[in-house]
């Protein structure tokens, strides 16, 4: 989704948040290490094995971040576009959701968590997203079960879906992206997932425990399902004006 949206919003004008310095900045600074499908897997395979590799390519592009950061005050008048693993609660009182649109993508609470799990695990805990446990070695049951990891998905949405324009799955990604005018409607997105493995077998007692620690998570993403359902596909653009 992130090269789709840096193809049709070309320019400055595209801008990324990280939590790990807290700044806005162009999304062209990420991309500028590595774009490509098989620089992408390269890249996991070196993260994964040589650490020091990923925490310098970190380095530099924190340097360069902070050298071209935007401040939130002046996000409406220098931002085309804003992406990125943050609270929408964030830029609520700096862009209205009365003239902006505000777009997210969701997905099942249990393999959103194996997802997190492999990249933290991967990363030796650097993940880079809101909440960033102490890293040790853990299991995966271990690490679904953290309180800081409750209901993580809930933490970033909220429970009120009326604030997003358009909302999708990652399951029906296609058609999220449809929706927005990211792909036509005969483009179908390839899966890429660098850091990921298949989900273990896990008992039922400790599926029905996830469940019950991931409530609103689960809550959330049934009512996202429903929406989704009887989602017309229409294009529309971003951060259209209201009329």
């Amino acid at each position: 989704m992130q090269s789709l949206y840096e193809k049709k919003y070309q320019g400055g004008g595209m801008l990324w948040y990280s939590v790990r310095d807290d700044l806005f900045a162009p999304f062209s600074i990420k991309t500028a290490n590595y774009t490509k499908d098989w620089q992408l897997k390269i890249y996991a395979i070196l993260a994964q094995r040589f650490p020091i590799i990923r925490n310098l390519m970190l380095y530099l592009r924190i340097w360069r971040r902070k050298r071209q950061a935007v401040d939130i005050e002046d996000l409406h008048s220098m931002a085309t576009i804003v992406i990125g693993h943050f609270s929408a609660s964030k830029l609520l009182p700096h862009l209205s959701p009365d003239l902006h649109e505000y777009r997210t993508v969701v997905r099942d609470p249990l393999m959103r968590m194996w997802s997190h799990y492999n990249h933290f695990q991967a990363h030796k805990g650097g993940v880079g997203q809101r909440v960033v446990p102490d890293y040790k070695k853990m299991v995966f049951e271990e690490f679904a079960m953290l309180p800081e990891m409750r209901n993580y998905q809930t933490q970033a949405t909220g429970s009120d879906l009326s604030i997003f324009k358009h909302i999708g799955t990652t399951e029906k990604l296609d058609v999220f992206c449809k929706n927005i005018s990211l792909i036509d409607g005969t483009s179908m997105l390839p899966w890429v997932n660098h850091f990921g493995g298949t989900l273990p077998e896990l008992s039922s007692d400790f599926i029905e425990t996830f469940r019950i620690a991931h409530a609103q998570d689960y809550q959330f993403y049934n009512l996202v399902l429903e929406k989704v359902s009887q989602s017309v596909l229409e294009p529309h653009n971003l951060f259209q004006p209201s009329k």
